[in-house]
């Protein structure tokens, strides 16, 4: 079942604010602080799972201005109908360690319709052997999508993994972003 683009409920509390939104592919969430976003889920199918899965990331309702999801939410919304969308905000790094943040913050500068292989994304940040860690930090990114971690495939073409989502998932984000994938 596909959720309907455009509905939302953003609910706010004592603490903070989360938001759980549908998008073309089903619904997301997304929670956040002072500093930014922390945490984004992929789409599930439905407003339940959305909401369960970002309490879950978060274990809290943080602090966060609504300002910046009302875009946020915009851009995911426009990225699962098939726009070519940047995604520029504020993100909260406070569960990534400095290896993690140096592997998802080079993730986020592969263009749209690119993949890269573990190796390769590890030969960029200094650590050619540092396939597998870098497969690691990718298993942790809690702003998927934002960060494209489904940007990165196995050394033989292969999917890979996609944490919390699935490979079919991954190959449909990617074939939406124009990539011709010979095996999965």
């Amino acid at each position: 079942m596909r959720a309907q683009a455009g509905k939302n409920r953003t609910n706010e509390y004592p603490s903070g604010k989360y938001t759980v939104f549908s998008t073309a592919m089903g619904w997301m969430g997304l929670a956040g602080n002072d500093r930014g976003i922390c945490a984004a889920v992929l789409p599930r199918e439905t407003e339940t799972e959305a909401r369960d899965e970002i309490f879950s990331l978060v274990g809290f309702i943080p602090d966060f201005s609504g300002r910046a999801f009302i875009e946020i939410e915009k851009l995911l919304q426009a990225y699962f109908r098939g726009e070519d969308v940047c995604f520029k905000c504020d993100l909260d790094w406070s569960w990534a360690t400095p290896f993690q943040r140096r592997v998802l913050e080079t993730t986020a500068l592969i263009p749209r319709g690119t993949c890269l292989t573990y190796g390769e994304l590890a030969s960029r940040i200094g650590k050619p052997k540092g396939a597998r860690a870098v497969g690691g930090a990718l298993a942790a990114n809690r702003v998927p999508v934002i960060i494209p971690c489904h940007r990165l495939i196995g050394a033989r073409g292969r999917l890979g993994g996609f944490t919390g989502a699935g490979l079919q998932l991954k190959a449909q984000m990617l074939g939406m972003e124009g990539v011709k994938l010979e095996r999965i």
